[in-house]
């Protein structure tokens, strides 16, 4: 790859955006929308061959996952003249097995080239977390030993820190954690939070229902401790007994799926839990608009949650656990509630206070209809676009020194 110094920052500077891009209402969608928007810069999305693209000319069909992965992505990268590449990095965004250890090399070279390189860290586990445990909720099998996925997470990051010039995460304590545990100079932080959606698909019309509605959105996966959701919600339905539970979102693990259908059954709720799977994104903002509250779980909170953010976009009324980025994002009682993570009777008087009392659900729905104006994409890429412009004249002066 050739350097990249002769380059001066203009109003169209061009910017690589390396993710991947779906489903629909992925949040490197939601940011590369909002910079179009913006018209400034140029912004071209390489994303997975393996994807179901839009019909956009700035969306490139880039990589594939799998031994290819480092190759496809220098090439997509060397065929543009990028003024600076972006690289938003999840640990299985780009596929698991053999690409995971590829996206740091795909780092070190974009580094070495000259090419600004800015890297989205969205999940970042403190070391000691890293266990038998976290194998399973985030892979659902405990066939990897942890020592081997801590080691390659830690290596993962690490080297994204060291070969980025900057690195973006969406809340303080993430930041710190990077710091700390993962060696990221504290020069080259930036907290940029993760974008509500501004415009939503608009709601369309369904039969109104007397029984109050739950939700439970995004990814049955086992990292959600989602156990603590259906023993509570057991316990709603003693006092609610028309109450509705709906888990809205793609399966990550079938046989977990599974195990919580058993679990519903084993509290008397079999027949008022349902479970949607992955649904269109209408029908998902749907499914948030008609729910009393959204509540959402999580036995591990490593990263920003896309599901509260879309959640505030529609204004809903959130339940959350007290950990990890919830904790940081939610002002309890003001744009969320928080419930103490693990404890199924404390979250079951929380959702049997907001059924009965519409005051404090529209207390809440307000809250988040004002944090969604605060964090909405929009301001969101404005700072992102500062910052790459910020880095591009950085780069340029360094280059011209």
């Amino acid at each position: 790859m050739a350097p990249n110094s002769t380059k001066r920052l203009t109003s169209k500077a061009h910017i690589g955006l390396f993710t991947g891009f779906t489903p629909e209402g992925h949040y490197s969608e939601g940011l590369a929308h909002a910079v179009w928007n913006l018209g400034n810069p140029r912004l071209t999305v390489l994303a997975g061959r393996h994807e179901s693209l839009p019909d956009n000319p700035a969306v490139k069909s880039a990589w594939r996952p799998g031994f290819s992965f480092l190759s496809d992505g220098l090439r997509a990268i060397e065929a543009h003249d990028f003024d600076l590449v972006h690289i938003q990095h999840e640990f299985t965004m780009f596929g698991s097995g053999i690409s995971v250890p590829q996206v740091r090399r795909l780092a070190q070279h974009v580094h070495a080239s000259g090419i600004p390189l800015v890297t989205t860290i969205h999940a970042v586990p403190a070391h000691r977390s890293i266990d038998s445990n976290f194998v399973r909720a985030f892979m659902g099998t405990n066939r990897i030993p942890a020592a081997i996925v801590r080691a390659l997470i830690v290596w993962t990051i690490r080297g994204l820190c060291l070969h980025s010039t900057c690195v973006i995460t969406h809340t303080q304590g993430l930041g710190q954690l990077l710091a700390r545990e993962y060696g990221l100079a504290t020069n080259r932080l930036i907290h940029i939070p993760l974008g509500v959606p501004v415009r939503v698909p608009p709601a369309e019309s369904h039969d109104k229902s007397d029984s109050p509605l739950i939700v439970c959105p995004g990814y049955v996966s086992r990292r959600k401790g989602l156990e603590t959701v259906i023993r509570a919600f057991g316990k709603v339905l003693v006092k609610i007994p028309n109450a509705r539970l709906r888990l809205v979102g793609g399966i990550a693990h079938s046989t977990y799926e599974r195990e919580l259908q058993a679990l519903a059954a084993d509290v008397g709720a079999a027949e008022a839990v349902m479970f949607t799977g992955m649904v269109p994104l209408s029908q998902f903002y749907d499914e948030l608009r008609r729910a009393q509250v959204v509540v959402l779980g999580a036995e591990y909170s490593i990263s920003a949650s896309q599901p509260l953010a879309q959640a505030w976009a529609v204004g809903a009324a959130i339940a959350a656990p007290r950990v990890g980025a919830f904790k940081e994002l939610l002002n309890n009682g003001i744009d969320g509630r928080l419930y103490p993570a693990g404890e199924p009777a404390a979250l079951a008087t929380m959702l049997i206070e907001l059924l009965q009392s519409p005051t404090d659900r529209g207390r809440l729905s307000d809250g988040s209809r004002s944090r969604a104006s605060r964090d909405s994409w929009t301001k969101v890429s404005r700072r992102t676009v500062d910052l790459y412009n910020q880095v591009i004249t950085r780069n340029d002066g360094e280059a011209g020194t």
